[in-house]
């Protein structure tokens, strides 16, 4: 689906397709947008996303001067056994309201064999 439409709000998505030679084939959405129209706002969105699908950046803008930014980094396990992907290490959030930033950072320094989070630390800026 593409758009959306009803009489309050209209949402646009788009998105991105490859095919590999393998022919499997990977449909992402890269953004988005929703427009308010009883409130007449629009909010934005776009992502990024690494080889195994999952977003590594993402990127709202509210309007008003009201911004968010969400950058994650992630560890696989591509050994014999316990194969496990997306094992999230690093997540920083920053939220800019007219130009005062908060950032808040979770960083998980290890995961037990099966993907849990041994331990997460929180940092607020």
């Amino acid at each position: 689906m593409k758009k959306e439409e009803s009489p309050l709000v209209t949402n646009t998505y788009n998105d991105s397709v490859t095919v590999a030679s393998n022919r499997i084939v990977k449909i992402r959405m890269t953004g988005s947008t929703s427009v308010d129209k009883l409130k007449n706002t629009t909010v934005s969105s776009s992502y990024s996303y690494y080889a195994y699908g999952n977003v590594t950046a993402a990127s709202v803008n509210y309007g008003g001067g009201i911004t968010e930014t969400v950058a994650k980094t992630y560890y696989n396990n591509t050994g014999e056994t316990n194969y496990l992907l997306g094992y999230l290490t690093d997540e920083t959030k920053t939220i800019n309201r007219n130009g005062d930033i908060f950032k808040e950072r979770s960083h998980i320094p290890s995961h037990n064999n099966k993907g849990l989070a041994n331990t997460k630390r929180v940092y607020i800026q």
